[in-house]
């Protein structure tokens, strides 16, 4: 199994450099990034985990939201454990947006949405960790299948070219 993932890593690195070769970087955001909404606020999402807004940060004086659109390069790869994950680096915005999100989010859950959906695990429930530490250049999402994670990788590698 490790040997596939190996090899999927390979091919999708290859992939996004051809997307950098091209000059095309830029992708829809085919994940977002969410965090709880307080009883008084709107929220975009709600599921059985709770309901849901956009996690935001002030960057430059303008409130973004963190998406895909902030990752210079996304990868899947197995850990030790086979356990599959979806790795992403962010560029320098999605540093600075991530380290805000997860300083003041420490403590409390952060999900995954693409779409109107949330980001599921194994056993079908949403994939909400409960944030550890402040986040600033990397970051991994564990609990999806390897099919579910190559094929956000690819969503995300042709918006990454499309352009």
């Amino acid at each position: 199994m490790k040997k596939v993932a190996v090899f999927v890593s390979v091919i999708l690195s290859v992939s996004f450099l051809l997307g950098i070769l091209t000059g095309c970087q830029t992708a829809p955001p085919i994940l977002e990034f969410g965090e709880l909404a307080s009883d008084d606020e709107e929220a975009k999402w709600e599921n059985e985990s709770g309901r849901w807004k956009p996690a935001t940060a002030v960057i430059d004086g303008a409130e973004k939201a963190l998406t895909s659109q902030h990752f210079k390069d996304l990868y899947v790869e197995q850990d030790k454990w086979d356990m599959v994950l979806l790795v992403f680096e962010y560029n320098e915005e999605g540093s600075r947006l991530s380290e805000q999100i997860t300083e003041r989010l420490i403590g409390h859950p952060l999900a995954f949405f693409r779409g109107d959906e949330p980001l599921r695990g194994g056993d079908g429930r949403p994939i909400t960790p409960i944030v550890q530490s402040v986040i600033k250049d990397r970051g991994m999402i564990a609990g999806l299948s390897l099919s579910e994670a190559i094929d956000i990788y690819e969503q995300w590698a042709e918006s990454s070219t499309a352009e």
